[in-house]
């Protein structure tokens, strides 16, 4: 079974509200649906129920360099006496 977000818009329920609700019939934008009280059984009203879908914003892909980027050089000491360079 595919998983989907959506909104229930219905007058009598509020957040924390434990409900069942039945498809009564399609609307253009959802279902129109009977809702009851999941602890009581006792009806609360009817709402609507549709799809949920946010807004994705995907970051603009920066363009690829046509040449790539020259390596950086680093002067180098100069070795005297056995000395020892260490690169961290």
């Amino acid at each position: 079974m595919v998983e989907f977000s959506c909104v229930l818009d219905a007058p009598n329920v509020k957040i924390g509200d434990n409900v069942r609700i039945t498809l009564k019939a399609k609307t253009p934008e959802g279902y129109k649906v009977q809702i009851e009280n999941a602890e009581t059984g006792a009806s609360v009203g009817e709402g609507e129920v549709c799809r949920w879908m946010p807004l994705v914003e995907y970051p603009v892909p920066k363009p690829l360099a046509t040449a790539p980027a020259p390596a950086v050089e680093v002067p180098r000491p100069n070795l005297k006496n056995n000395s020892t360079v260490l690169l961290v």
